[in-house]
């Protein structure tokens, strides 16, 4: 039978993994959960790898034992690299360990810490029945063919669908004979171009005046006239435009130019290359393949956009933002030297000025690096070197304190990650 879940729990909240799974399968969910589907004589490594693969949604029981068992991260683990829904479904009040965090910060938690559990379960179950429903393909039972009507089938080749019957062989032989001769003829024409006048045929000759069509763009013509070559219409040099603020590309430590409020343009730092001539981008350091946060404020500031290359764009967490934090997974390991980093609103000085700036922040890498980065109060990309250069497959950022504005939000327009070293 095909599982649809698989619960991942440490052993010493076996108790309430097996209620869950009691409570899912009453309900018509299958689940997999350990010892109780692990094949008897099977590696259990290799019966847990297979579980997960088959399993759409993992449902992870967070309390303080899983976060300390490794065998619960290593499942982790294998569920997001396998794309799988990771339900995280918290038991007790903690927050997930550093290595579980960067997967689970962004799913939708189920807390049944506070809450009745009976309600967690319900709110559980339709959560998986919301995915499966999402995850089945929509069914149309096949059509059949429409009829052939009667007039078209009169018309149609006897090998078609629907087609009279064939025609009588004397009129076969007939049609085929005509067609010979007609490809007779022709061959003749093109082997001996004197047979016209021998064999008494009249051919009409093309008349020596050439009418070009006014929608040809080419037109041939016989050797002893004169070529006709069409005449373009000269092509208007565009006039230089303001480019919006959202469009500049800014580079490590490259500090804005003004800016403008919400509406109005300002002049790019160099023309634009025409579009028939597009300019490669210079290496961005490592690739980015996904990113998360501990909260967004809304959907107009999600943690993605802090890599999107645009200053105007950026992640913005609920609340002042102190110990929110912001997750970035490279796509292979890479080195990384140093980050640059536009902190606050970047649309212009007013904005920056306006809302909570961070004045500290951490960063943590796959390696175990953890240093504190110290920015000024200043609207540009600032540029911190790590100690030593890092070979790093995922970053972590805590906000730990900010300069106060008015608008009492944080948030993070850019980060850039560069291999290079400093040109300065």
């Amino acid at each position: 039978m095909k599982r649809t879940v698989f619960i991942s729990h440490s052993s010493a909240d076996k108790g309430i993994a097996d209620q869950i799974c009691e409570y899912l399968e009453k309900h018509g969910v299958p689940c997999w959960i350990a010892p109780r589907d692990v094949t008897p004589g099977k590696n259990y490594g290799a019966a847990i790898i297979d579980a997960i693969d088959e399993c759409r949604v993992f449902v992870l029981i967070l309390s303080s034992e899983s976060n300390k068992s490794r065998q619960v991260v290593r499942e982790v683990e294998r569920a997001a690299s396998t794309d799988s829904i990771i339900l995280p479904f918290r038991i007790e009040d903690v927050q997930p360990s550093r290595d579980i965090a960067f997967y689970v910060s962004a799913a939708h938690w189920l807390d049944a810490a506070k809450h009745p559990v009976q309600e967690q379960y319900d709110e559980l179950l339709a959560a998986i029945q919301g995915w499966q429903k999402a995850d089945q393909p929509s069914e149309s039972a096949p059509t059949a063919p429409p009829p052939v009507p009667a007039s078209l089938a009169a018309a149609l080749p006897s090998t078609m669908p629907g087609a009279r019957k064939s025609l009588p062989l004397w009129l076969l032989l007939l049609i085929g004979a005509a067609v010979i001769a007609g490809i007779g003829i022709v061959l003749i024409y093109r082997l001996n171009p004197g047979a016209e006048s021998s064999s008494g045929l009249t051919t009409t000759s093309p008349s020596p005046e050439l009418t070009p069509s006014p929608n040809a763009t080419a037109t041939a013509t016989p050797a002893n006239e004169p070529s006709i070559t069409p005449t373009e219409a000269p092509t208007p040099t565009p006039s230089p435009t303001a480019t919006p603020l959202a469009s500049i590309r800014l580079k490590p430590g490259e500090r804005l130019r003004g800016g403008s409020p919400p509406g109005q343009t300002v002049t790019p730092l160099s023309p634009a290359p025409p579009p028939e001539v597009p300019t490669p981008a210079p290496p961005a350091g490592p690739v980015v393949r996904e990113v998360a946060a501990s909260s967004q404020l809304n959907s107009e500031y999600r943690p993605n956009y802090a890599f999107d290359g645009n200053p105007a764009t950026g992640w913005v967490p609920k609340g002042s933002g102190l110990e929110q934090t912001l997750f970035v997974h490279f796509k292979t390991p890479a080195v990384v030297r140093s980050v640059s980093i536009l902190n606050g609103d970047g649309r212009d000085e007013e904005h920056y000025k306006a809302s909570n700036r961070i004045k500290t922040l951490r960063i943590v890498l796959s390696d175990g690096t953890n240093q504190l980065l110290t920015f000024k109060d200043e609207m540009r990309m600032q540029r911190f070197e790590l100690k030593t250069p890092v070979t790093s497959s995922w970053a972590k950022f805590e906000i730990v304190s900010v300069f106060s504005g008015k608008t009492k939000r944080s948030g993070i327009a850019e980060i850039g990650f560069n291999e290079d070293t400093p040109a300065f």
